[in-house]
């Protein structure tokens, strides 16, 4: 996956429309659906502890294959035990409203790109 990010803008537009026109889509829907699949790859990737929950109906679409539809939200979980395991309230008060949102802001301008 991470093979496709190192292609040229050329080359991931092309194989974007590729993919749009063989599954009968639009070209938005493949961008978003990547994007997502992405996010769900280092969520769940052995990088990082195992505390997340993939839940809701995008799971049963990309996980379990139940249902067939592409929603651009992913509804994730995280075990309330690892917090209180590993980690204290105070441990995350440094995290203001303003740096969560600049931060917000840095990831949209990256996606832009």
């Amino acid at each position: 996956m991470t093979d496709f990010f190192i292609q040229s803008q050329k080359t991931k537009k092309e194989i974007i429309q590729a993919a749009a026109s063989k599954m009968q889509t639009e070209t938005t829907i493949i961008e978003k659906d990547l994007w997502v699949v992405l996010i769900l790859d280092v969520l769940f990737s052995k990088d990082l502890p195992d505390i997340f929950l993939f839940k809701g109906g995008t799971s049963l679409s990309k996980a379990y294959q139940i249902i067939e539809r592409f929603s651009e939200d992913i509804d994730i979980t995280i075990d309330r035990q690892y917090f209180s395991e590993h980690a204290s309230t105070e441990d995350f008060s440094h995290l203001s409203r303003k740096v969560v949102d600049k931060n917000i802001g840095i990831l949209k301008e990256q996606s832009l790109r």
